[in-house]
């Protein structure tokens, strides 16, 4: 299982995908992140006994990913990375169905939210 999530100026979105499909999603105000708040809606992704392999973000608040991350870190044991750190060495070409907002990259599927 893997965490991603998407931090924008207006919202949050973090889900739990397994290597074929989002799991679960929650989606929260990027305003005014705290503990408190990650703690309750991250409760509802039920991550407690699942063995989270990875967690990766896209974020355009630094502010609000610092939180997120070492909220993360200390909770689940696990590293947080931003795609913006990763070494991307190419692009990948991928199809995008815009009725259904589905990206279709190789045999992989990705969720887009509006």
């Amino acid at each position: 299982m893997f965490l991603v999530g998407d931090i924008g100026n207006t919202d949050t979105k973090i889900c739990l995908v397994d290597s074929k499909k989002i799991v679960r999603k929650i989606n929260f105000s990027s305003k005014n992140v705290t503990n408190i708040q990650l703690k309750k809606k991250l409760k509802k992704l039920r991550l407690e006994n699942l063995n989270l392999k990875k967690c990766l973000f896209c974020s355009v608040v630094p502010k609000t990913f610092k939180v997120i991350k070492k909220y993360i870190k200390n909770n689940y044991k696990i590293k947080c990375l931003e795609l913006k750190d990763l070494q991307i060495s190419k692009l990948i070409k991928i199809k995008v169905n815009k009725k259904t907002n589905w990206i279709r990259p190789h045999s992989k599927c990705y969720w887009l939210d509006e």
